[in-house]
């Protein structure tokens, strides 16, 4: 091993400032030190309320806030006063304060509350000229056709308001162009979900968070300062502002309970490693290594690292608990066929060369069932590999039974789930999720993207993720079943035609 002297180089000033503040409709903006006095402004405005009726309680308030989902969800429409988020827009508008990014939690949030800001005209004439001539251009680019293609013109629509939404359900095309457009200056205010803050340097004026909780999988809770702090980071652009405003709306219990003060101190949680190697890494490291290197990996791990603190028995305890977890895993392997005395068997050989499933790919090809497919079938199966439908209200009382070729693929995977089960794994990998095979089989056969987005029963941005997904998996796996053979082929004729307009991502990075 290799030494090297190594400094460590921390930076803890940022180009552009960042201003926080606070907003609740009964005490407008206010700073974290002004807390007391904007709950003593709240509780006012509740005995008051009370005292001449005009609210209702916390029902009426909450009805007030979530009114635009719950109204549309349920069909009607009830007459209530501003929304907080309007009466905040309002003020930004007023003080100058945009562009803005407007942080929601959900993206049927970010629709609404776009639809809601269609009154503002934050664009004058020549802005609006501005803005058309380059959507038009961006269309050239990338070979759109808006009157072909709803969601164009409901951008367009929205963005000669100065107005957008950007999510992840969208497609990426759609994404594309509402970034190229809020790049310009133009889009002055652009509700949007935290992906907005990975991965992309787009910084506003002004950043707003509609709430302070989210749902972490199992509950809402007041999320963590890394998250808050990352998208914070996007108010404030570099050689443009003085310093970057972020605002976050309150709820009438965040005024006691949100952890406000760890949020504006700048400080994040500590890293803290899960050391859960895949069956992939565990299969290169035990080919280069062995057993006994692949043990020794651990303790050159970051989770070894960290559980150097503490005493030496709770040190003792981690590092064997850590090494039981990879003795179970590799005992798996050996039991499921895919390690041997001499080390990997075939199919450990061809998992190691999957990056991603591996292990369902594996069993897929093992069993033989992926050899009786057509390409329409091999589509949806490698679709059905990664999708995962997201939680909703509504029950789907139109979901279709697989064929008995997606019987066979599920019953192969359960195989190593089952051996899995027997060591004690609480999360055993993934079965097939078959709800998006009639959607896969439509656009395999040349439907379109509202044909998609309506047999997916899902965002045609997840579904267009998720096919391209499927793509990059049949791609791997074609190499394994060998050149010549006529799965190999029939691969390459599912990729061929699922990998085409809003899915083939090569052809969007061309054009752009």
């Amino acid at each position: 091993m290799r030494r090297h002297e190594l400094e460590t180089v921390e930076h803890t000033a940022r180009p552009v400032p960042l201003s926080h503040r606070l907003y609740h409709p009964d005490a407008g903006v206010f700073q974290l030190a002004q807390r007391a006095r904007a709950i003593a402004l709240h509780e006012r405005a509740e005995r008051r309320d009370e005292r001449h009726g005009t609210r209702a309680g916390r029902r009426e308030r909450e009805r007030a806030r979530w009114g635009d989902q719950r109204e549309r969800a349920q069909g009607r429409r009830i007459a209530v006063g501003p929304r907080p988020y309007q009466l905040l827009l309002d003020e930004l508008q007023f003080r100058q304060l945009l562009p803005a990014l407007y942080f929601c939690f959900s993206r049927k949030e970010c629709e609404i509350k776009a639809e809601r800001s269609m009154h503002r005209r934050l664009l004058d004439r020549a802005d609006r000229a501005r803005l058309q001539e380059l959507f038009d251009d961006i269309c050239r680019r990338f070979e759109l056709d808006p009157a072909a293609d709803p969601g164009l013109r409901g951008i367009l629509g929205r963005a000669l308001q100065g107005v957008g939404y950007h999510h992840a359900g969208m497609l990426p095309i759609h994404k594309e162009v509402v970034e190229r457009l809020f790049t310009s200056g133009l889009l002055r205010l652009l509700f949007t979900t935290e992906t907005f803050a990975l991965g992309i340097n787009m910084p506003a004026r002004t950043a707003v968070f509609d709430l302070l909780r989210k749902f972490d999988g199992v509950q809402m809770d007041y999320m963590k300062s890394r998250d808050y702090l990352q998208m914070a980071g996007r108010a404030g652009r570099q050689g443009i502002d003085q310093s970057g405003l972020v605002i976050a709306v309150l709820e009438d219990e965040d005024l006691r309970e949100a952890p406000l003060a760890r949020y504006h101190s700048g400080k994040v949680e500590p890293i803290s490693s899960r050391f859960n190697l895949s069956y992939s890494t565990i299969l290169n490291l035990y080919d280069r290594l062995g057993s006994a290197g692949l043990l020794a990996a651990y303790d050159r791990s970051f989770a070894a690292f960290q559980a150097q603190q503490g005493s030496a028995s709770a040190r003792a305890k981690k590092r064997a608990a850590a090494r039981a977890a990879l003795v179970t895993r590799v005992q798996i392997l050996r039991d499921a066929g895919y390690l041997g005395e001499q080390g990997l068997l075939p199919r450990g050989k061809v998992a190691q060369r999957i990056n991603g499933y591996e292990i369902q790919a594996t069993e897929l090809l093992w069993s033989g069932v992926l050899d009786r497919m057509d390409l329409h079938q091999l589509a949806a199966t490698f679709a059905a590999l990664i999708h995962e439908e997201r939680r909703r209200a509504e029950p789907r009382d139109h979901r279709r039974e697989p064929g008995p070729l997606m019987q066979q693929a599920t019953e192969a995977i359960r195989r190593f789930v089952a051996i899995e089960l027997l060591a004690g794994i609480a999360t055993p990998v993934k079965e097939p999720d078959w709800g998006i095979a009639a959607a896969v089989d439509c656009w395999s056969r040349g439907g379109s993207v509202d044909d998609l987005e309506r047999l997916a029963h899902s965002d045609a941005g997840d579904v267009v993720r998720t096919l391209r997904m499927a793509i990059q998996m049949m791609r791997q796996v074609r190499l394994q079943a060998g050149k010549g053979e006529p799965l190999a082929a029939r691969l390459e004729e599912a990729i061929v035609a699922v990998n085409r307009d809003v899915v083939d991502a090569r052809r969007q990075f061309e054009l752009g």
